[in-house]
């Protein structure tokens, strides 16, 4: 019997983590929240152990690792370590459950159901290991997204077992531009088109300005942002006004588009 595993990797962002998982909770079997008080870089956060209690006590979730980071090795790879080893949390998490496919989720990443239970299905039916898609970038507003598409994939569903980790593995080894921190070693892939499905990622939206310096200053990604690109963008989220310019990334300019709430979305 096929069965899939959810783990949700939370630092913050949780907002979202209600809406996608109402957009994918009738397709899976199991929901785990990876969750960490103290950041990959020493930052603290206010507990939210109530708040995911009561996700298990509603059944939105199955169960909630807090997770202490761990800083025996260099500062320039504490991101990385501790984004890797979050995910294998979570995916022998899936796998103590019974389950034998794994969607990889941050906490702002959400699918539409219908599409979502549309791939799974081919995924399984197809014998595929793992799986792919592209997203739509929302910046600022839920209702506010990049324009054109960001020429790059997310991991969909792997197909796991025991000898599956995340780990870093060349991007030569795979079909298309993943992020390093979610890669799972696999030999049948299936790259999904834009017309199938879309990850809906609402990485750029944010309660405030201090949520969105939180974002940069803690994301495993953080070498590769000067402070002067970190400002840069916060000047230009701040000022951004739909169909502006928006910056992302180290070195991006994006036109924005208005389009659908399509989840309905309320911060």
């Amino acid at each position: 019997m096929n069965k899939v595993g959810v783990y949700f990797n939370l630092w913050k962002g949780e907002e979202f983590i209600p809406y996608a998982i109402n957009q994918i909770k009738d397709y899976v079997d199991y929901i785990v929240v990876i969750y960490q008080t103290e950041s990959n870089y020493k930052d603290l956060r206010n507990d939210l152990s109530s708040t995911l209690n009561k996700w298990v006590e509603t059944n939105l979730i199955d169960e909630w690792v807090d997770y202490k980071p761990d800083f025996d090795c260099s500062e320039n790879y504490w991101g990385i370590h501790n984004e890797l080893k979050k995910r294998n949390i979570g995916l022998q998490k899936c796998l103590d459950n019974g389950c034998n496919y794994l969607l990889d989720s941050d906490s702002d990443e959400i699918y539409n159901k219908v599409e979502f239970k549309n791939c799974i299905d081919e995924v399984i039916t197809g014998g595929y290991d793992s799986s792919f898609c592209k997203m739509i970038t929302y910046y600022k507003y839920p209702d506010c997204k990049l324009s054109p598409i960001e020429n790059y994939y997310v991991p969909f569903i792997y197909k796991i077992n025991y000898e599956s980790e995340f780990k870093p593995i060349h991007n030569i080894d795979f079909p298309v531009l993943v992020d390093g921190k979610r890669r799972i070693k696999s030999k049948v892939p299936l790259v999904f088109s834009e017309q199938e499905i879309l990850m809906h990622h609402y990485s750029y939206v944010r309660l405030n300005e201090n949520e969105m310096l939180d974002k940069f200053n803690n994301a495993s990604s953080r070498l590769n942002f000067s402070n002067q690109r970190i400002s840069d963008i916060l000047n230009s989220w701040n000022n951004f006004e739909i169909g502006g310019k928006a910056l992302i990334g180290k070195d991006q300019e994006f036109s924005t588009k208005k389009t659908d709430n399509l989840f309905n979305i309320k911060l």
